[in-house]
């Protein structure tokens, strides 16, 4: 309350007459009542009412001249001679006697108020101590961030040990300061604090430390669980006990000493990850239950209305279904995984008419059926390849996409009739040259080279025509070769160009696709990378053409552990999290220029991409950071994304507002991340499997790394470090090919080299005129047969002809 509201209260409604008690004035308009802004006053005008009651007119202007100088005056003899003067003055002690009971009313309301505004300044002095608590909070806060460092970690993609710098965390004390200067309410700020620390410090979180509180304020005051429940929850108890407050003031005090002190137990403990990995499994399971009884047959769940929807067209193949298949059997439901397995294989057909995209068939279902194949294998007795033999029937349906000039293949297909008749011969990066893995993976297997050949045709056809910078565009012409998008990032239509080079190397020990990375990563780290963001440049001249960062980008930590740029990789996640941690889920685009998010691109479909790089950066160096970060990201999407059934997308993370969504890829990846996250025993970890760009894990195995049928090896283009073949290891560049040996073994593709590459073959020409006439046969041969097309590649030669076949 304000000085000038209680100066107000107290003058309101008070008696009296600030005019003099005269006949002739009594009853006048130009009467008026008095302010009185002191106690003094009050208890002067009082005074001169209560002698007003008790006496005649005469004795009362007497006594009010004397005793009330300045409030009165006194009445002449002649005046109070009057009959009209004595029936006014009567008649003014009636007003005044009215006034006095009015005026005791007043009193009582004074004091009131008065205690209300010794209670309101009470109430004041303790909000000061919160706040004063709070601040002392944030400074041991502080104290403790720059505590925390990072350990030395094995380089998971050369075996070197890298020694990382500690680390500042000034963007977490960035973020603390910002929230808590922003936030007044007491009960919040001391959360904030607390949570904060708990996260940084690597705690549970509020669900666990209410949880703790309950039980220590039931031990010690004897009150059950549900009433102390509501003294630590967002729900405060209005009636709660003294005892019981005491109790949680001491609790409190304890924790903040354990919270506070290096040398308090562990708080990741392996009861607590079990916890959160149990959590992370209910979620998976309430959400493919949800799908199997609400959207099956159906591609994807609408888990608003429970209902469900095909991702092509009319017509759909259970895609969550096959997405999720491997998911299952990493968390342990075997027979769920045993159950699904046999629904595939006795329900799903791929012989449907409707026109997919050839990308995420690829990497859902031809991944999906490729890992769940190997994972059968492993823990179902009577399985006998029945979906590898799916995959190989899906497979052959995407082969017409690859019969092109370039060997890039077309974007969609029509599962049996092929290409749809008019489709564009424009494709994304990111489109035609993802399907090296499991392409690779099931040629391997089947012992069929057609699939490796035309996946290995793509991806060289796109970085064959990459910039003198090492970079590729958006998009391109399949027909004419030509970049119509000429924009280069980590970001949509790129990303797992980038990805699948290093992936093929770790699979299947190609040197080729290392060298192949490791240019592009040059080009990548000097002219993509802008601090710690990876932003859109023009792949000629390196200039940034787009200042919006893509949440598809977040994928790059993972791939940077792989490869061994741990501190790069630590720096990146760190300001990728910045963005979960501000709107509680990883938006599809956000402006760097603005600090807002892009138009359009304000959801979060429930992406797997920063808890994939988090899992690796886990893997890694072991530091319970990650496993912070992997908990803001699981009690985010418990808090905000679940629906009726399972979990749904968010339109807008400001807003809230949920979309009826929800993608496969949260069932194959985003949980499955997050469970490996807190499993850190789980046998995938301590076996050698990488995973597809849908999370799709495929093993690592001997007879695939060495190439022992040498007709396959031929056929398939692999001509470095095979008995028989010419060999290159005493030059060689990070394992891999020599580099003039491995252009020409480019343009054995039969596609055109460079102006530099082409200067760089005739010098070795020069040099080694033997070896290059050898290899200019080859190339000759090889070109050849491209020019003869389907034969070699295991494609028709039209899309008429497959059709007709048909």
């Amino acid at each position: 309350m304000t000085k000038h509201n209680r100066r107000k209260d107290l003058s309101l409604g008070l008696p009296g007459h600030q005019c003099a008690l005269r006949s002739d004035t009594i009853g006048s308009k130009n009467c008026r009542k008095p302010r009185l802004h002191s106690l003094r006053q009050l208890q002067t005008f009082a005074l001169t009412l209560l002698l007003a009651g008790l006496c005649g007119p005469a004795k009362c202007a007497q006594d009010a001249s004397g005793g009330a100088s300045g409030v009165g005056r006194n009445l002449s003899e002649q005046e109070l001679g009057s009959v009209d003067a004595m029936e006014s003055c009567a008649a003014e002690r009636h007003k005044l006697v009215e006034e006095r009971v009015k005026f005791e009313g007043a009193q009582e309301m004074l004091a009131s108020q008065s205690e209300s505004m010794h209670e309101l300044l009470a109430r004041n002095q303790a909000l000061e101590n919160s706040l004063h608590e709070a601040e002392q909070i944030k400074l041991a806060l502080t104290q403790q961030l720059h505590k925390v460092t990072a350990v030395n970690v094995t380089d998971v993609g050369t075996g070197q040990e890298h020694a990382m710098r500690s680390l500042s965390f000034e963007f977490a004390e960035r973020l603390a300061a910002d929230a808590m200067h922003a936030e007044r309410d007491t009960q919040k700020l001391m959360h904030m604090s607390e949570r904060l620390l708990e996260v940084v410090r690597g705690s549970t979180g509020g669900a666990a430390a209410k949880e703790k509180a309950a039980r220590w304020v039931a031990a010690n005051s004897g009150h059950d669980k549900s009433n102390t429940r509501n003294i630590h929850g967002s729900k405060h108890s209005t009636d709660s006990t003294g005892a019981e407050q005491a109790a949680w003031k001491k609790w409190k005090e304890e924790r903040r000493h354990d919270a506070h002190s290096l040398d308090g137990q562990e708080i990741f403990s392996k009861s607590v990850l079990n916890k959160l990995k149990d959590e992370v499994h209910a979620m998976f399971t309430d959400s493919f239950e949800s799908y199997m009884q609400h959207a099956y047959p159906y591609d994807e769940l609408r888990p608003l209305s429970c209902s469900g929807k095909n991702v092509f067209g009319p017509k759909g193949y259970a895609l969550t279904l096959i997405d999720s298949l491997d998911t299952l059997a990493i968390l342990g439901d075997f027979t769920t995984f045993d159950a699904a397995i046999r629904r595939v294989i006795r329900e799903i057909t791929f012989d449907v008419d409707v026109n997919v995209s050839v990308f995420e068939t690829n990497i859902r279902a031809v991944g999906g059926l490729l890992s769940a194949h190997f994972l059968a294998m492993k823990f179902l007795p009577w399985y006998s390849d029945e979906l590898l033999k799916m995959c190989v029937d899906l497979a052959d349906r995407l082969m017409p996409a690859f019969n092109t000039k370039t060997g890039i293949p077309y974007g969609t297909v029509n599962l049996r009739k092929g290409v749809p008749h008019g489709e564009t011969t424009v494709t994304s990066a990111a489109g035609g040259g993802t399907c090296m893995v499991e392409f690779t993976m099931l040629s391997r297997v089947t012992k069929d080279p057609r699939y490796e050949m035309a996946a290995r045709r793509a991806t060289v056809g796109l970085w064959s025509r990459r910039s003198k910078l090492g970079l590729v565009g958006n998009h391109i012409n399949i027909e004419t070769g030509v970049w119509t998008h000429q924009d280069s990032g980590l970001g949509t239509n790129v990303d797992s160009f980038y990805e699948y080079l290093i992936k093929g190397h770790l699979l299947f020990g190609d040197g080729e696709f290392l060298t192949m990375f490791f240019d592009s990563y040059n080009g990548i780290m000097k002219y993509i990378r802008r601090g710690v963001w990876y932003l859109d440049v023009n792949m000629h001249s390196g200039a940034v053409s787009w200042m919006v960062y893509s949440s598809l980008a977040s994928f790059w930590p993972g791939v940077q552990v792989m490869v061994g740029d741990i501190e790069a990789a630590v720096q990146t996640q760190y300001s990728i999290h910045s963005l979960w941690r501000r709107f509680g889920g990883m938006p599809e685009g956000f402006n760097l220029e603005s600090g807002k998010l892009h138009n359009g691109a304000e959801g979060y479909p429930l992406r797997p991409e920063s808890v994939e790089s988090i899992y690796y950066l886990h893997k890694a160096t072991g530091d319970p950071v990650w496993l912070s970060m992997g908990i803001d990201i699981l009690v985010s999407i418990q808090t905000i994304n679940k629906a009726q059934c399972g979990y749904a997308a968010t339109a807008n993370v400001v807003t809230r507002r949920l979309d009826d969504r929800m993608d496969s890829y949260f069932l194959a990846e985003t949980l499955k991340y997050l469970y490996l996250l807190f499993d850190e025993d789980h046998w995938m970890r301590q076996e050698s499997y990488v995973f597809n760009t849908e999370g799709h894990p495929l093993p690592v195995l001997h007879e695939f790394l060495n190439f022992s049928d040498l007709e396959y090896s031929r056929r398939a283009g692999a001509v470095c470090g095979v008995p028989g073949m010419p060999e290159c290891e005493q030059q060689t560049v990070r394992g891999a090919c020599r580099r003039q040996d491995y252009k020409r073994t480019i343009s054995a593709y039969g596609f055109d080299l460079m102006a530099e590459e082409d200067d760089d073959d005739e010098l070795l020409s020069a040099t080694q005129p033997q070896e290059a006439a050898a290899v200019g046969d080859a190339s000759a041969a090889a070109r050849a047969a491209a020019a003869a097309g389907a034969a070699d590649y295991g494609v028709p030669a039209t899309h008429k002809e497959k059709t007709s076949g048909e």
